[in-house]
């Protein structure tokens, strides 16, 4: 199978003491229910009440750490979302942005949810259809571009004036812009104008183009996730020689993203990849030879 916690306690809301009121000299002390002290119920969690099950009370608590860039509470947000979302597409889309965001974590801090996310989305691919799974996955990297911009400080992103600049330029050049706009590296982050550079570059025959156009289309990297569009151009480059886009298309091909599953044309891509150089293609190629689809 290819790769891909900060533990917040509840704050409980405790109600000072009233003052005491001096009783008037010579009167009987009495007790003011007022001033009696009492210790209030603990403010509701949005981790705790994921953990009892409670998905749809979970949901409105931890959407905010979500947003606010807590991976725990995205990876538990998502699963909570799909496991309650029943027809509601809205929720459906929410759900697959935020795991997408978890199953994306390169240190892969919460296994179980990461599985979890992986075979909630799996199903959402199954029961609904690429559409909603694609609608989110987009979303998940347009959540990702305005965060990193705005920590970066620039929240607008790229200049519009790139735009002008990609149809001019040579293949080289529109690749380097695409890498840097993915990267970052000396402007802001912009999936949607490395995306176009990219398919710039792929007009001078450059396999890295057509891999990086592949893999967008794949996972709705600066453009809505289309499997069709993914293996297209995932396949070119593998004829080109990129070693991990024809082990990504035989992984289409045994899970039927982009084509009718076809475990005899994954093998094929697989070995491609393998002869190619990727460490990871053989051992996938087992794997599917076995009856073992890899997620």
């Amino acid at each position: 199978m290819l790769g891909v916690g900060i533990l917040l306690l509840a704050l409980s809301l405790i109600l000072p003491e009233n003052p005491l009121v001096s009783p008037k000299e010579g009167a009987m002390p009495q007790s003011d229910p007022d001033t009696t002290p009492f210790a209030a119920t603990p403010a509701p969690d949005g981790f705790d009440l994921y953990d009892r099950g409670d998905y749809l009370g979970a949901t409105d608590l931890l959407r905010p750490l979500a947003e606010g860039g807590n991976l725990r509470a995205q990876c538990q947000l998502g699963i909570a979302l799909a496991r309650t979302a029943g027809n509601d597409r809205a929720r459906q889309v929410e759900a697959v942005k935020w795991m997408d965001q978890c199953m994306r974590d390169p240190e892969h801090r919460y296994d179980a949810e990461d599985t979890a996310s992986r075979e909630l989305t799996d199903k959402l691919i199954k029961e609904v259809g690429w559409d909603v799974v694609g609608e989110g996955r987009y979303r998940s990297f347009q959540f990702q571009q305005a965060r990193l911009n705005l920590e970066s400080g620039a929240p607008n992103g790229a200049s519009g004036f790139l735009l002008s600049e990609i149809p001019s330029m040579g293949g080289n050049a529109a690749f380097q812009l695409g890498a840097d706009l993915y990267n970052g590296n000396n402007m802001p982050v912009d999936f949607e104008k490395g995306f176009l550079a990219f398919q710039r570059a792929v007009e001078f025959d450059i396999p890295d183009a057509a891999y990086n156009l592949g893999l967008a289309y794949y996972v709705g990297k600066g453009i809505k996730a289309d499997p069709v569009q993914a293996l297209h151009w995932l396949k070119i480059a593998a004829e080109g020689g990129f070693a991990r886009a024809a082990t990504l298309a035989g992984i289409m091909l045994a899970r039927g993203h982009g084509a009718p599953q076809d475990i005899d044309a994954a093998l094929v891509y697989l070995q491609r990849g393998a002869e190619l150089g990727d460490a990871d293609a053989a051992l996938i190629a087992e794997a599917v030879a076995d009856g073992n689809i890899p997620f």
